[in-house]
């Protein structure tokens, strides 16, 4: 055994960041093993930090560092003799984090932030390589901002700056103008609110606002009746509030979505791709604790998840596994309202799943069309005569979104757009509201990008 490389190891004396030591280990889970980020942050975070201020800043390492991949590896490298492609993985992730930090935040020291590097590459990398990640980092400390400066060229500031593909860039553009899109990628920079949907059935948003004051958490009202918003770097599901099923997490897009499915006291939902159970557990309280309650996916373990949520929060409903786009006799014509959450491309949350850019492809989202329309075709059919059918999505792309319904107008017999409307109103005019959509864009309406259509059966 070599014991040179083991002493280097234990040499180790200076404590790392908390806070670094999390974000790497997303970042690690994210980038080699394919996870989801909000998945991993989750994992990953609890019991390790317990300070709001921790939790704060490597959220903001993590999702800075993969909205700026692109920008941070093209800095790599300027600064090295290697290309990223040359790097280890890991020294790779240590070194783009570090970058981000001392490039797109302030307040943070940057010898911290080289020490914490170096340390972080003898503990987890190679020892042989903290010379490497010294001498890159204090170059970048010497060279300053004019490693990034922002092109003017949209095309470019959208590649670089905000790590879309040029594909992408293409069909986005194609659908919003090269200015539209870019106003959608700076709205993807902001951080993500945490949103909260309120019990209602067991407490109002006051009382609830009032409780979480008493445990030192900040909530606020928003525009949407039951939900509310909480600082970020809280842990809010730690409390009891949670644990007494007095709300749960979902975002506002998702709970407007809701709303617009008109959902009335006693009437029969179906939720064909349920999983968490967000959408469901809206459509119960919405309709005052009356609704009759059928909930399915794909995945029997998420199934099950959905069955401890809902006892949790008090929400009677059959959840069962069910495949969306295999038609299912047992549902035809037996529900007043259907709702069908289909599988997306998820380009509407990439300010909350920001891994998203770099594993979307063109012949991923060819193939979620084809399953989209399969799933509209088939829910259609669980609708009764003079319900409603509830199509979303968490995409911004308009082939997944209004060429589906269109589509589905044309080659389905007995179903035409409902007349929709909301007891609130949003930040902007919504002109499609008219046509049964609604269409949430993340620069102008301050939420996910989120798409809702609905469509009643005549015949």
């Amino acid at each position: 055994m070599n014991g040179t490389g083991e002493r280097v190891r234990m040499r180790r004396t200076k404590p790392i960041s908390p806070a670094r030591t999390a974000a790497y280990r997303v970042l690690c889970d994210v980038f080699i093993n394919g996870a989801y980020s909000n998945e991993s942050i989750n994992s990953n975070f609890n019991p390790a930090l317990k300070k709001p201020e921790d939790r704060a800043l490597a959220s903001n390492i993590i999702y800075g560092t993969i909205k700026k991949k692109n920008r941070l590896e093209m800095i790599i490298a300027a600064l090295s003799k290697r290309s990223g492609r040359n790097v280890d993985e890991r020294i790779k992730l240590i070194l783009m984090m570090s970058l981000y930090q001392l490039f797109y935040l302030d307040k943070v020291p940057g010898y911290a932030v080289v020490n914490d590097a170096v340390e972080m590459t003898r503990l987890y990398g190679s020892p042989s390589s903290s010379g490497f990640v010294n001498a890159v980092l204090r170059e970048a400390l010497r060279r300053g901002d004019a490693l990034i400066m922002r092109e003017d060229d949209k095309k470019n500031l959208l590649a670089n700056e905000y790590g879309f593909a040029p594909w992408l860039i293409k069909l986005l553009s194609a659908q919003y103008g090269l200015g539209g899109l870019a106003d959608i990628a700076a709205a993807f920079e902001k951080s993500p609110k945490v949103t909260l949907r309120v019990n209602t059935l067991r407490i109002s948003e006051e009382r609830l606002i009032d409780r979480l004051a008493d445990s030192g958490i900040s909530a606020a009202k928003t525009f949407v009746p039951g939900v509310i918003t909480v600082e970020k770097a809280v842990n809010v599901f730690a409390g009891r509030e949670y644990r007494e099923g007095l709300f749960y997490a979902q975002d506002i897009s998702g709970v407007i979505s809701g709303y617009l499915a008109g959902v009335k006291a006693g009437c029969s939902v179906l939720d064909l791709c349920a999983a968490p159970g967000a959408k469901s557990f809206n459509a119960y309280i919405l309709s005052g604790g009356s609704a009759f309650l059928t909930a399915c996916d794909i995945s029997a373990s998420k199934v099950d998840a959905m069955r401890r949520a809902a006892s949790q929060y008090g929400i009677p409903m059959r959840a069962m596994k069910s495949d969306a786009s295999s038609f299912n006799s047992e549902f035809r014509g037996a529900f007043d309202i259907v709702i069908c959450d289909v599988p997306c491309s998820g380009l509407g949350v990439i300010g909350r799943k920001p891994e998203i850019l770099y594993r979307v492809t063109e012949r991923s989202i060819e193939e979620l069309k084809s399953k989209q329309l399969a799933i509209l075709k088939n829910a259609v059919s669980y609708v009764k005569k003079g319900g409603r059918l509830v199509y979303s999505t968490c995409t911004i792309n308009r082939e997944e979104n209004e060429d589906i319904i269109a589509r589905a107008l044309s080659d389905i017999k007995g179903i035409r757009p409902a007349k929709i409307s909301l007891p609130f109103e949003l930040a902007v005019l919504h002109e499609e509201m008219k046509s049964g959509m609604l269409v949430l864009n993340p620069a102008k309406d301050n939420t996910d990008g989120f798409f809702t259509a609905v469509l009643t059966r005549s015949l």
